[in-house]
């Protein structure tokens, strides 16, 4: 029986399989170990597995994720499903947003995910980046307004986390944020490459994450702050 299953093996399920080690991963083009789909495939072609972390969107899924969240309970002894920080509420500009907060409950996406916040780790990330392939820099001309908040996720950060969790003694349930707690404003990215970006009233899309009840959760297993999203510039 291998350690940990991964649904998804793009983007951030590289990073987070990278720190595992009986280990596979799933993709829907025969690229990863094997072919599976949430929303066609037979969930019991799914290898037996201690971990399963899913890192594939569950939006889709329709009425099939009440049952894939049933099978999943069942057949695995622990389960992450990697989500977004946009599914939280926002009330007004500029808002610091903790588990708190309600989800935008018609969102097909919350209601999928419903399923599995009583016996699943429900991690609600922020802006993923890394160094090379999705550098903040990267960003600044499509921001339309520098005054915005950005709340800034490693994929190094979130494949660490997932580690910590799957070694925990017992297991986090239900929805944490992650984040590095430094959110910055566009502006801020912007003015170290002296790109001057438009500055509007912030609105409901402006936020702060606080991620403490993940961090306390984790109880200091991770150096935080050496995920933090450091304002230097970057190779173009």
């Amino acid at each position: 029986m291998l350690e940990t299953l991964i649904i998804g093996s793009g983007y951030l399920g590289s990073f987070i399989k990278s720190k595992f080690k009986s280990v596979q991963s799933s993709s829907l083009e025969n690229t990863a170990d094997f072919y599976f789909s949430l929303e066609l495939s037979p969930f019991d072609e799914l290898p037996p597995a201690k971990t399963l972390i899913i890192t594939c969107s569950t939006e889709m899924m329709g009425d099939r994720a009440k049952a894939f969240a049933q099978f999943s309970q069942e057949n695995f002894n622990q389960i992450i499903l990697i989500s977004t920080a946009s599914l939280f509420q926002v009330s007004h500009a500029d808002e610091v947003i903790d588990e708190n907060a309600p989800l935008i409950s018609s969102h097909p996406r919350v209601i999928s995910e419903g399923y599995f916040e009583k016996f699943a780790t429900i991690l609600h990330c922020g802006l993923l980046w890394d160094e090379t392939l999705r550098t903040p820099r990267k960003w600044l001309n499509r921001i339309k307004n520098g005054q915005k908040y950005v709340n800034f996720c490693k994929s190094d950060l979130v494949a660490e986390v997932c580690f910590h969790i799957t070694h925990l003694e017992g297991s986090l349930r239900g929805h944490f944020l992650c984040a590095d707690n430094h959110a910055k404003r566009w502006n801020e990215i912007a003015k170290s490459y002296s790109i001057k970006l438009d500055n509007k009233e912030t609105g409901t899309e402006s936020k702060i994450l606080n991620s403490k009840k993940l961090q306390l959760s984790l109880k200091s297993k991770i150096d935080w702050s050496s995920f933090v999203y450091c304002i230097k510039k970057e190779p173009l």
